[in-house]
């Protein structure tokens, strides 16, 4: 049984959703600026929570501009960008990607709150 089942296993028995959280390559601290040896990570690892019907999927952030401290490729300029960009951007465009830029989570509907 893969780990994913097994989160997925034991979310199903507490009536819970599965999640994969915060989550990222690391390699000496993160992704390293090159000479990634999975250059389709963010692809696979989608794939295999869509598989699992995991609904929720985070990566970790980058927090600042150094060489060990990123977990999501990023553009150099605006022709060019990290070794694994281009997959990134793939999984950014799946249709079952939601990303939080340009969300406005304070016009979004409230869920109602059972009380029992």
């Amino acid at each position: 049984m893969t780990s994913l089942q097994v989160v997925s296993e034991a979310a199903k028995t507490c009536g819970k959703i599965p999640a994969l959280t915060e989550v990222g390559v690391r390699q000496g601290g993160s992704l390293a600026v090159s000479g990634n040896k999975d250059k389709r990570w963010f692809s696979d690892v989608s794939a295999l929570v869509r598989k699992h019907h995991f609904p929720y999927f985070m990566t970790w952030a980058n927090f600042e501009k150094m060489p060990n401290n990123f977990f999501a490729p990023y553009m150099v300029s605006d022709t060019r960008g990290h070794e694994m960009i281009n997959d990134f951007i793939d999984f950014y465009n799946e249709s079952s990607s939601i990303f939080a830029d340009g969300i406005k989570y304070k016009d979004m509907p409230q869920p109602e709150v059972i009380n029992k």
